[in-house]
Order: C-alpha cells, then structure tokens, then sequence
C-alpha cells in the first residue's frame, strides 16, 4: 500500500459506465429495525459495507434462481455529509456512531411527477427521532423528506400538514407510499387518534389525490382537513397476513403484523377492496412489518394476503424465512423487521465509501469500499477543509459519473484499493497523533473501471 499523498488534479476526464438492467424488473429499497449481514459481505461481516443498520437505506435486486446479495445504497456517513452539522456543535458524526436523527424510518418513492433515476439525492425517508434542527429549519419524524444536491432537506410532506387531514397534531410517519394517481397510503408507529377514532400502529390509511395538493416540484402542498380514511384496522391486517401462509426463521406460522412498518405499491399489479370501505378499491400494496419477529417476509393484499412476488422471487417462504429474498444471510434468528420499502427501477449497487473507528484502538480506522467493479482498482479521495456548515459541492459535468465533495480545500489520492469479486474492499489507515483536532475529512471512492464517484463519507480526527 502507498500512503505517499498525490494532488488530484482540477480538471479529471471521466466517462460513466453503465450496465443495461433486466427488462421491466424492479429494485428493491429497504430500512431494517435492527442489524445483520448481506449474503456477500466483503468477509464475514468484517466491514461496515457489508452489513444491515438501521441507519442506512439498502439495495437488493432479486434474480431468480441466482444467489444474489444486498448491498448500501445510502449508508449513514453518506447523511452525515449531505446534512453537515445538524446541531451547530462542530461534530458532524454524532455520539455512538448514529445521526443526529436516530434510526431511519418509512423510505417512498415519488410515483407522481417522478425522477428520471432514483440515487441516494431522490429517495424519500422519514426519521424516528422526534426532533433535529438542520440550520434554521425543525425536522421532525412526522415529515417525509429527502436530501438534495443543496445541503439541505426537501420535504414531501411535512407532520402539520398530515395533522389537517388525520387531527393527530403530533405524529410518527411508520410506512408511506404513492400511486401513480397520486392517492397516499400511509400507516402510524404509535396508537392515534385519527379523525375522532383511536387506531393501533398496525392499521392503514388512504388519502384520495382529490383530497391533496401538489405543488410544481411535486411535493404535497396541502391536505383537505379530516381527509384520511381509514382502508384496514390492525385486525384487518393481520388476517391479510395469516392468509399469507408465511413461516418466520423458525418455522413458526407469522399471522399478525405487530406493527406495519413498511408499504408500496404491488408491481404485479391487480386491486383490493378495503375492508373497512367497500367503495374504496385500490391498488394491491406490499406490507411489511417493522417487528423482527416476522422476518422480514413481505406480504400482498392480492387475493385476500399472500406472500409476495418481486422480479418472480417470493419474498418470503412458507417453510422458513431466512433472508435470502432480500439478499440477507441467514442466522439462528432470522432477519429483522422491515421499517421502509420503496420499489424503483432495477440496478446495481452504487459505489459507496465509509469510515468506522477500529474497535480494538483508537490509532486506526478502517476505509472501506462497497460496489465497485469487481477486480478493479478503486482511487480513494479524501478531502481536508474547514466546513463550517456545510461541504462544498459540484456536481461533475456529463463526462464524469457521481458528484466531488471536499474541494474547498486540498484534495489528495491516499490509496489505492483493489476490489475483490464481489466490489468490496477495506484498508485500515493509522491515525498519526498530529491529525487528531483536524476536525472532519470527506472521502469518497473513484472506481478506475467504471469512471465513477461514489458517495461520500466523513471522518472527524
């Protein structure tokens, strides 16, 4: 390894690479309630890469009959770059390792005024913690929002707005998805009180697009008051999930939903009539539950509740769910809850980088790459600068794939890393006693073969 530090020049000529997907196949998006590993993991769960958090948004793209692995799609250190410093102390990686947010919620997918391509920029979240400030602005876990190329947050729908419609004045957004006609299906963490009636954390709601108003961006502007209608009470739900026939990891039968924590529309298509509302008949939806006790098994309101199809592959089994549908690898325990779903167009795992401090001693941290070109040769970038705030940000020009943080100050090459067969790779760095105070450092990978950026991570000495 040479750690001799190189200027990266101004001005680098790239072209992106891109790999045709399968036809009219599907991708899917997901937050966990807990941790776990992917089925290839860059060596046995040795890297933060390789590994479920429930910080982070994960990919998985199911082939049938092929093995295939989950992988990150936008890690928290990704976020912790994107949102700067949320609370104004000078430390942009919160204590413990986790954002300023807490663990990530509901994941959606704009299906109405939609993005040419869904990267880690237009994939729309929601927050567990009641609470941050980014600047001058309170995001709180009622609002579903993303993070655009402008460090700052853009919100869908923000939690005083949901008030107008349901009269919970303060809510948990747990799951939340949207047709293509703009309806909004969306589910509770806690018990509410919605429009005069009490409703448990495992019962669905509708807004009819009638009833909402969407601005130009295509984010919700405003909803008619009292507008929520109720589609399924808890107890609904859980006989569309006993009728599924789904085991959990034991072998055990999983006929209830606990808590629904996870929603999207079915791509397979068809309609379900309420079974609280015999004149609403809406799209099939996927439901998942946000307690690990039910594995992670995706379920379908299709034919009254059965286990649901993704790209032809069952998501989830009637002997014994272990994860693999989700690209997961199997332990005694199963995987973990489902807290987000969203469904976008079929692709790879994108390059991504991340930090994390070895536990054995503070003298070293890991730098580790996920999503490369297997076999090829990753640059690894890393940035020094006062921050303040906010990065410094530009977006590269066609020729180049992926965006470059970092550059208000020096930036240098420290290493190049070699990807193994399945595009991870991970270095430990020394952590020399002159770098500690120099405050926080932005890295990123740059995949030789492919001509792309990855997303960034920070790393504060």
């Amino acid at each position: 390894m040479n750690l001799r530090l190189t200027r990266i020049p101004g001005a680098v000529l790239m072209t992106a690479c891109t790999v045709a997907p399968l036809a009219a196949q599907d991708s899917i998006l997901f937050t966990q309630s807990g941790d776990g590993n992917f089925v290839r993991d860059g060596g046995n769960g040795n890297l933060v890469v390789g590994t479920v958090d429930n910080e982070s948004i994960h990919l998985v793209s199911p082939i049938p009959g092929v093995e295939y692995s989950a992988g990150v799609f936008l890690h928290q250190t990704a976020q912790y770059v994107f949102l700067g410093d949320t609370d104004g102390d000078a430390d942009f990686v919160r204590s413990g390792g986790t954002g300023a947010w807490g663990t990530l919620d509901a994941v959606m997918v704009r299906r109405t005024n939609p993005f040419s391509t869904v990267g880690a920029h237009e994939v729309f979240h929601s927050f567990a913690a009641p609470s941050f400030d980014i600047g001058t602005r309170t995001v709180r876990d009622g609002d579903v929002l993303r993070f655009p190329d402008n460090f700052d947050v853009q919100l869908f729908l923000d939690e005083a707005t949901m008030g107008v419609a349901t009269g919970v004045a303060d809510s948990d957004i747990d799951a939340i998805c949207q047709d293509t006609n703009g309806n909004l299906y969306f589910s509770f963490a806690d018990t509410e009180t919605v429009n005069g009636v009490s409703r448990s954390d495992g019962a669905l709601f509708f807004i009819d697009a009638a009833d909402i108003t969407y601005g130009p961006d295509g984010n919700i502007t405003a909803l008619a008051p009292a507008s929520a209608q109720i589609v399924a009470t808890e107890s609904d739900v859980n006989a569309i999930v006993a009728a599924a026939g789904a085991n959990d990891a034991d072998a055990t039968p999983i006929t209830t939903v606990a808590d629904l924590g996870a929603l999207e529309i079915d791509p397979n298509g068809g309609t379900f009539v309420a079974p609280q509302n015999a004149a609403l008949v809406l799209p099939n939806l996927l439901i998942g539950s946000s307690d690990s006790g039910r594995d992670a098994v995706i379920f379908s309101t299709a034919n009254g509740g059965e286990i649901a199809t993704i790209n032809g592959v069952p998501m989830g089994s009637t002997v014994a769910t272990v994860g693999f549908h989700l690209g997961l690898r199997s332990d005694s325990a199963g995987p973990d809850g489902l807290t987000g779903l969203a469904l976008t167009t079929f692709q790879f795992q994108p390059l991504v980088v991340a930090n994390s401090r070895s536990e054995s001693s503070s003298l070293y941290f890991s730098c580790e790459v996920a999503g490369a070109t297997p076999g090829g040769s990753v640059a690894i970038l890393v940035g020094f600068a006062d921050l303040g705030d906010r990065f410094s940000l530009t977006t590269l020009p066609g020729v180049f794939g992926g965006e470059l943080f970092g550059i208000g100050a020096p930036l240098f090459s420290v290493a190049t890393l070699t990807a193994d067969e399945d595009g991870y790779a991970g270095l430990p760095f020394p952590v020399p006693p002159s770098a500690v105070g120099l405050g926080p450092t932005v890295w990123q990978g740059f995949d030789l073969a492919a001509l792309q950026l990855g997303t960034p991570a920070i790393y504060q000495f």
